[in-house]
């Protein structure tokens, strides 16, 4: 993994670390059973439904059908493989998880689909894929991703360079005030804009309890994804 922005070489690696062992723990129960998701050809992922529910109007047929498609931070690749189930081709999945990865390219073997798994920082991933660049349709990204990373500046500008002409990237992610206010959910207990930091040590993952990792706020993702990045079109608010 290499390691150019602010975020220290040392938080970089603690990060992926906890990642290789929520893999474990996601692999085995904690994504419910993935190898009866693997057999089912019908069996698609709530939260890829949600984002597809919000990225239909956008795409010029209301389809899937046939786009090459980027999934970055793919993690155990359930959520990759309900794209190719709805239609994706030249499907990749990118996540910095080596442990990750091999539950994901078992999954996708079990129900034999083609997809490709890359290793790589998601900031980077035009630098793992430089064969790549301007070759795909959509990217994807979604739920509880870019808060774990340091920066986005580069992750925004390797977006850009992966898309094709005309291609699409799309986020759903959670409102920032959610992570501002305290466990009862009643008080603003910290700071909502971008640059809020947390560092914290837990035995836990998300599968049993809500985790923060580095929080950036809805103005900040717009303004850095922007500036070096894709163009936005359209951001809303959803229930």
């Amino acid at each position: 993994m290499t390691d150019r922005t602010h975020a220290s070489s040392s938080d970089v690696s603690d990060n992926l670390e906890n990642w290789n062992d929520r893999a474990e723990v996601h692999a085995h129960g904690g994504y419910g059973d993935l190898d009866a998701f693997a057999d089912d050809p019908t069996a698609l992922t709530p939260v890829v439904m949600k984002d597809m529910a919000v990225l239909r109007d956008h795409l010029p047929d209301h389809t899937m059908q046939g786009r090459r498609l980027l999934h970055l931070q793919c993690h155990l690749g359930d959520d990759t493989l309900t794209w190719w189930r709805l239609g994706a081709r030249d499907v990749h999945g990118l996540d910095f998880s080596p442990a990750a990865l091999n539950h994901a390219r078992r999954l996708a073997a079990r129900a034999h689909a083609p997809i490709t798994y890359v290793e790589g920082d998601a900031r980077f991933a035009s630098e793992v894929m430089p064969d790549k660049k301007g070759f795909f349709d959509l990217i994807v990204t979604s739920v509880g991703t870019i808060t774990w990373l340091p920066d986005l500046r580069e992750w925004a500008q390797s977006i850009a360079s992966l898309l094709a002409p005309g291609g699409i990237f799309t986020i759903r992610d959670i409102h920032p005030l959610l992570f501002a206010l305290d466990d009862d959910g009643l008080t603003i207990v910290q700071g909502w804009f971008s640059g809020t930091e947390i560092t914290y040590e837990t035995d836990q993952t998300y599968t049993m309890r809500q985790d923060d990792g580095e929080e950036e706020r809805t103005g900040g993702i717009v303004g850095k994804a922007e500036a070096p990045g894709p163009r936005i079109t359209h951001t809303t608010n959803h229930n």
